[in-house]
């Protein structure tokens, strides 16, 4: 009797990871995954840092920079 090995690629939106260790188990499947790398700008961690931002303005915190050269001139 011979063994066929076929690859098959499949993409499921899956939050659960253990759904995928049970389907890889029970029909012994070998399954990769990829993770999608997360947004900063989509975040709640950039809305917080953003919030945090405009309150230190408000309390007069922060540099003023009048120009790109300026900004460069703070990284040198």
């Amino acid at each position: 009797m011979e063994t066929a090995t076929r690859t098959l690629n499949v993409t499921l939106p899956i939050a659960d990871a253990s759904f995928l260790r049970r389907l890889s188990g029970n029909m012994g499947w070998e399954v990769k995954t990829l993770r999608k790398k997360r947004d900063y700008y989509s975040s709640p961690a950039f809305y917080r840092d953003l919030d945090k931002a405009e309150q230190d303005i408000e309390q007069g915190k922060g540099i003023r920079v009048d120009s790109k050269e300026a900004l460069d001139a703070m990284f040198l």
